[in-house]
């Protein structure tokens, strides 16, 4: 799988080291005094680009799932945009959110 994830630099000022993103938003809410409120994600299909393909080790153009997540705040801003381009041919989707 490969994700990409965008946050608001307004709900996290200061943050300009994405090689520190510890990839757990509850953390990086936490530290910043915002309480994460609920998500909605949708999977679909789509196609692998060539950079994805790359980092996937697909050919281009393969058929992909991809899901697409926006987590809001308790007060209902966005605070995070995922994607995440998966190769499931080996594997399955579970989610439990909760």
């Amino acid at each position: 799988m490969v994700e990409a994830a965008t946050i608001p630099a307004a709900l996290f000022p200061g943050f300009v080291d994405k090689d520190s993103f510890c990839n757990r938003l509850i953390v990086l809410a936490r530290r910043h005094g915002i309480l994460v409120g609920t998500a909605e994600e949708r999977a679909s299909i789509g196609t692998a680009s060539a950079d994805i393909a790359r980092d996937l080790n697909v050919a281009p153009a393969s058929p992909l799932m991809v899901l697409d997540r926006v987590v809001l705040t308790h007060d209902g801003l966005p605070m995070e945009w995922r994607l995440a381009w998966c190769c499931s041919t080996q594997h399955h989707y579970f989610a439990e959110i909760r």
